[in-house]
């Protein structure tokens, strides 16, 4: 199975990826689970991953996602973490990902996003947010570009490098 490209499953009970699950598929480009019971990203969860060019995890029940969950796919460069649980996104869960161009963890809870939550993420063309209850006091360092004291997220809309509103 080492010349496996692409997994999707969907209506599953896993609830974790486990860490050595994947590691015998080297050229896997394209991962997807979707309505399944995810409901924590572990460290390192896609560390065996390193071909990865696409994850899409909608529709779960993921709520946490721990430092380094995705760090080090530098070929990643679509994510979908829509319609979950997430609450807040801390500044370790994006790292070394200089490739991602559209990143949706829109319909979550996140009420929180760490500075520099997504400072990794040079090259991010899309950051969709929209339908959370964002609430930004100080800054987002997104990439190259610092942000000032508040941002306003319109829920009814993408939140992208070229949409930003600040006060």
């Amino acid at each position: 199975m080492k010349n496996l490209t692409l997994i999707i499953t969907h209506n599953t009970t896993l609830k974790f990826i486990p860490l050595v699950a994947f590691h015998h598929l080297p050229s896997l480009e394209y991962f997807q689970v979707q309505r399944a019971n995810l409901n924590t990203l572990g460290p390192y969860s896609f560390k065996h991953f390193t071909s990865l060019s696409t994850i899409l995890l909608p529709r779960n029940s993921i709520e946490l996602l721990e430092y380094n969950a995705f760090a080090d796919l530098t070929d990643l460069s679509k994510m979908d973490l829509s319609v979950n649980k997430i609450r807040v996104i801390n500044r370790h869960v994006f790292v070394r990902l200089p490739n991602l161009k559209e990143l949706r963890i829109d319909y979550n809870n996140i009420t929180t996003l760490q500075d520099r939550a997504f400072r990794d993420l040079g090259g991010l063309l899309e950051l969709n947010l929209s339908f959370n209850h964002i609430q930004l006091r100080r800054y987002i360092d997104a990439g190259k570009h610092q942000l000032g004291s508040e941002i306003n997220v319109d829920p009814t809309s993408s939140f992208s490098q070229s949409h930003l509103v600040t006060d």
